[in-house]
């Protein structure tokens, strides 16, 4: 783990105090806490009727296909442990990577939201409890190698950050980071973001969200998510 890491995980536990104990003093009702994210299965009145989400990648855009995709919440907190399903739209050409969006005109409206299982349920897909985009970065490409240094496959990165939207209304400001997994070397992975066909690939990813709108919680939270996926993708080659 190289030095930049760990001084990222080293400031996790000051980073998170400071997160949630501002939201702590935000209305029940404001989505506050953690969650990740993984494909989920939709279910559809056509053939193949069951799809696992799927992602492919572009230079500058991500579909997910159907659109949007089912997702399965695990590991979440807060009030975000109400729900454990939704669904993620994909995002356009040429959104990657944007900033610069305000709430009222957010990057992506209702990129993620949020509801209960069963697949299918209209919860997933009734635009409450939803995460909008205001920031996007650029992709960011490593290849992975276990403890024999053999090539174990690519992680393709993108951070997020935006705004969490209650039912009731209420807006926290969030971070996220999604990492899609390529069997590709980087050189592969470049070639097929820059092709038509884009890159296939699997994903997960982690959000987490506080309640008070200010740059310098928002920045905190993109460092904690990004130090989280970074963490949990060590564990993995690690197991």
């Amino acid at each position: 783990m190289n030095k930049t890491i760990l001084a990222s995980l080293a400031m996790l536990p000051v980073v998170t105090a400071s997160v949630f104990s501002t939201a702590s003093e935000a209305k029940a009702v404001a989505l506050v806490g953690e969650f990740s994210i993984s494909p989920g299965i939709n279910v559809t009145d056509t053939a193949p009727f069951v799809q696992v989400t799927n992602a492919t990648l572009f230079s500058d855009q991500v579909k997910f296909t159907p659109d949007p995709g089912a997702l399965l919440l695990t590991n979440q907190s807060g009030t975000f442990s109400a729900f454990d399903a939704g669904t993620i739209k994909s995002i356009p050409s040429p959104l990657i990577p944007s900033n610069g969006a305000t709430k009222d005109n957010p990057l992506v409206k209702n990129f993620l939201d949020l509801g209960n299982l069963p697949f299918g349920d209209a919860s997933i897909t009734d635009e409450e409890d939803a995460f909008s985009l205001l920031s996007i970065g650029d992709f960011t490409i490593e290849e992975m190698f276990d403890h024999d240094n053999q090539f174990t496959g690519t992680s393709i990165s993108l951070g997020l950050s935006g705004f969490f939207t209650s039912a009731e209304g209420q807006m926290s400001n969030g971070a996220g980071t999604i990492t899609f997994q390529s069997t590709l070397r980087k050189s592969g992975v470049q070639a097929a973001l820059a092709s038509p066909e884009g890159l296939d690939a699997s994903f997960s990813g982690v959000f987490m969200s506080a309640s008070v709108p200010e740059p310098t919680t928002l920045a905190g939270l993109g460092l904690v998510a990004g130090s989280l996926m970074l963490s949990r993708s060590r564990k993995k080659k690690q197991a």
